[in-house]
């Protein structure tokens, strides 16, 4: 049985490596092989590959078919406002927005962020609901969990920022079953829009939760017991995020395993104690029929489902989040085998769960917190049983504190990798956090916060004067925490290549460490994982001589340049007035996988939002050696004037546009700043966001002209339509053109007419919004770059040059687009 589970998670894992959901053929295909081969017992064990392998393509395909298995036409579904009814699924993350009406009076809205189950679309019953992931923004509706509405929604299909070392936001939608995006139209006086409630019934779960709030104590930390209680952790601040990160203790606030089998052993001991002590005599004395069925139950049965019960309410109290049903599943699969009477070794009762998980929750495989549990799993189960001599003794307390020791020394070391390929950090104190972090809130926070909930419906009194318990232990735990991210070595910065040498480390390590355990299948789940591990090493290559980047920012530009792990950054992307900004969502991840900590220059081309909108967050979150821009505002160390150059590392970056003329110089799209880069070989040519204008202004110069070719080209202004004639396409006769563009925007860039004028020159085109990052190396040939110089010219020698994108090259698999 062992075997098969593991061929049928083999099988899963293999599935989610094709770049494409295959059609459903090929599911039918996979399930009739596997029934096959189980008539035979030397195929049994290959059947699961077969069958793991549909089961997770079945579900990639469901989720691609949702709008035919409604009958739905994608060609008039997307970005049109549609009238939709159903229910909110989830909490929703709130903001409040102040401002003054028409009399002068303040009053406050409200913007919402929550998944919303439809049930109805313009007035058709869907045959299979689907989930929409909205916002609402400036609404002085109350949006609580539960409630059923009748809404005007515009909304696309998912699709996220696409970059390495980014979060992947299209992947999570896919975990969490969302089909499209979308908000919340507002009403205008010229359309009948209304966006109403159609039936106010909170869940138990949202009314709990808004009590809670109103009985938290008002303190800097009190967001972490809501984060505690109902697993909701949208109103921590970024400084708590901060010293839990350095730290590495931001798993302590994540309802996961470790807080349900926390909740489930301590239950299990409080309620068996409590039934020990219980008078049951007295009443068992004289007989009965409730004194018979006493005496004809086992009470640890009965002990055994209140447990479980426990464990249940505090798995819906955290929304059941993906980690909290997986561990749901593990502690009631372990229950089930012990009153059963079956025995069950530890790797059958493992990978069990991890079948059933698969099964119940198949996209589950594709969350780094799905590794993350079962890879801790197996890794107490082999430190326990590699060091269970040490753990026993006479003297029961330093066996206990011996045993955690050893476990969390065994976690902090072999989890290393996984942890750093979130946050590219690596923390030097998070053993010391975790062993004083880990007992302490096992014992304190986490019981106090759950009990608190368990007694609010009874008593507000009781259940305020738990939390301030529950607070108090976390002011006394955060002095700790927050002396040891004080410290200056607290964290190392990490790159991509750092954190792989450290997992060949750490599995080499692994091997010498236990090497005696040939046929625990625990330590073969280790090996996956290293294994999978060094296949991105494998994958990351090797740094060309020099390489631009085209960032994904959606609707806007940031261009990494880089060198020798060195780098100029032309443009930052946009910032919003929700707080969200492309320079935290793409440009600091990128620039932490390569483990750049600072930026020899930063060249702003102008200063509209989507191009400069970022720029004080990136000052406040790297060193920048020099800041390049015209806006006077921006406080530059130097502008950016025609005629002007500089080199770096042996590219030469040369001004082309603007002139330095203050008719030609301001804030508006002609005023960005051109720029050619170029090793006297290979060329590409930033543009900014100049129009057609600017482009016959450069043509009319000589001096200009001679200068505009180049191998690629960033299109002008993402595509528009005012922009990139055709005079000016053969001027610069590229081989390349990147659009650098949001997927689905308003604006509709870039615009048909200026692809087709490319596609006439035969220039290959690639789009941030399809295709998410570009990455553009060059291959400089040392026996021909003195000859090339000498010529002025730039070559056209095609493998000089390598253009690969995100989605097609560097992560081509079908659930991450």
């Amino acid at each position: 049985m062992d075997r098969w589970l593991i061929t049928f998670f083999i099988g899963a894992i293999l599935s989610l490596f094709m770049p494409i959901v295959p059609q459903f053929f090929c599911v039918i295909l996979f399930t009739a092989l596997g029934g096959v081969c189980l008539f035979s017992k030397r195929t049994r064990i290959v059947s699961g590959l077969f069958f793991g392998s549909a089961w997770i393509l079945f579900n990639g395909f469901q989720y691609n078919e949702i709008w035919n298995n409604n009958h739905l036409d994608t060609t008039q579904l997307f970005n049109t406002p549609h009238t939709v009814i159903g229910k909110v699924k989830t909490i929703p993350t709130k903001t409040i927005i102040s401002s003054k009406n028409k009399e002068g009076e303040a009053e406050s809205r409200f913007n919402y962020k929550f998944n919303f189950e439809v049930l109805s679309l313009n007035q058709q019953v869907l045959e299979h609901p689907f989930i929409l992931r909205l916002n609402w923004n400036k609404t002085k509706q109350n949006i609580q969990q539960g409630s059923k509405f009748n809404l005007t929604v515009k909304f696309k299909p998912p699709n996220g920022l696409a970059n390495r070392g980014g979060f992947n936001y299209q992947v999570w939608l896919r975990q969490n079953q969302i089909v499209a995006t979308g908000y919340v139209v507002k009403p205008r006086d010229s359309e009948l829009i209304q966006n109403f409630s159609l039936k106010s019934s909170p869940s138990i779960r949202q009314h709990l939760y808004s009590q809670s709030l109103s009985l938290l104590p008002e303190h800097e930390l009190a967001s972490l017991l809501t984060a505690l209680s109902f697993g909701e952790r949208s109103a921590i601040e970024a400084n708590i995020w901060d010293v839990l990160n350095k730290t590495n203790t931001q798993h302590l606030i994540a309802i996961s395993g470790l807080h349900l089998g926390l909740i489930a052993t301590s239950s299990f001991l409080l309620i068996n104690m409590l039934i020990r002590i219980l008078p049951l005599h007295f009443f068992i004395a004289k007989p009965s029929k409730l004194n018979f069925f006493i005496l004809s139950i086992n009470i640890k049965y009965l002990t055994i489902f209140l447990s479980c019960s426990l464990t249940f309410y505090y798995a819906y109290l955290a929304g059941f989040s993906l980690p909290t049903v997986r561990a749901l599943i593990m502690l009631l699969l372990f229950w089930f085998f012990r009153m059963a009477g079956i025995k069950c070794s530890l790797v059958t009762w493992l990978f069990l769960t991890v079948f059933i998980v698969i099964m119940v929750t198949p996209m589950s495989l594709i969350s780094g917190s799905f590794w993350l549990s079962f890879y801790a799993v197996s890794l107490i189960s082999l430190t326990v049983w590699r060091f269970k001599y040490t753990f026993t003794g006479k003297n029961k307390l330093t066996s206990w504190l011996k045993s955690l020791f050893w476990v969390q020394l065994s976690l902090s070391a072999f989890m290393l990798p996984i942890s750093m390929l979130f946050n590219f950090q690596l923390s030097l104190v998070a053993i010391f956090a975790n062993l004083f972090a880990v007992p302490l809130m096992s014992f304190t926070s986490i019981p106090l916060s759950l009990l608190a909930v368990l007694i609010m419906p009874f008593s507000h009194s009781i259940s305020e004067a738990l939390y301030q318990l529950s607070l108090l232990s976390i002011e006394i735990l955060w002095i700790w925490l927050t002396y040891l991210a004080q410290q200056p070595w607290a964290t190392i910065n990490v790159s991509f290549v750092d954190v792989a040498a450290i997992s060949l480390v750490l599995s080499v390590i692994g091997l010498i460490s236990f090497l005696s355990l040939k046929r625990n299948y625990a330590y073969y789940f280790i090996l996956l994982v290293s294994a999978l591990i060094s296949y991105l090493i494998i994958n990351n290559e090797k740094d060309s001589d020099w390489k631009v980047v085209v960032l994904d920012v959606g609707q806007g530009l940031s261009i990494f340049i880089e060198k020798n792990n060195k780098g100029i950054l032309y443009d930052t992307g946009a910032s919003y007035p929700s707080g969200f900004n492309m320079v935290e969502a793409s440009v600091l991840p990128y620039l932490k996988f390569k483990g750049i900590e600072s930026l020899d220059k930063v060249i702003i081309s102008h200063s509209d939002n989507d191009h400069a909108g970022g720029l004080s967050v990136l000052q406040e979150s790297i060193h920048i050696k020099e800041l390049v821009a015209n806006d006077a505002e921006l406080k530059a160390d130097s502008k950016c004037v025609q005629g002007d150059f500089f080199t770096w590392q042996g590219l030469t970056f040369t001004v082309l546009w603007p002139l330095d003329d203050p008719k030609y110089m301001g804030d508006e799209n002609d005023d960005s700043c051109v720029i050619k880069i170029s090793d006297g070989s290979s060329s590409v040519l930033l543009t900014g966001d100049i129009s057609t204008r600017v482009e016959k202004l450069l043509l009319a110069d000589t001096r200009t002209a001679s200068l505009l070719k180049s191998n690629v080209i960033i299109a002008p202004h993402h595509g528009s339509k005012t922009s990139s004639s055709q005079p000016f396409i053969q001027a610069v006769s590229p081989q390349y053109v990147i659009y650098s563009a949001g997927f689905m925007n308003r604006w509709r860039m870039p615009s048909e007419v200026v692809q087709q004028r490319y596609k006439d020159e035969h220039i290959q085109a690639f789009n941030t919004a399809e295709a998410g990052m570009i990455e553009i190396k060059t291959f400089i040939d040392e026996n021909t770059l003195d000859e090339n110089i000498a010529k002025s010219t730039h070559s056209s020698n095609k493998q000089q040059m390598k253009v690969t994108s995100y989605k097609q090259q560097m992560y081509p698999f079908w659930f991450a687009h």
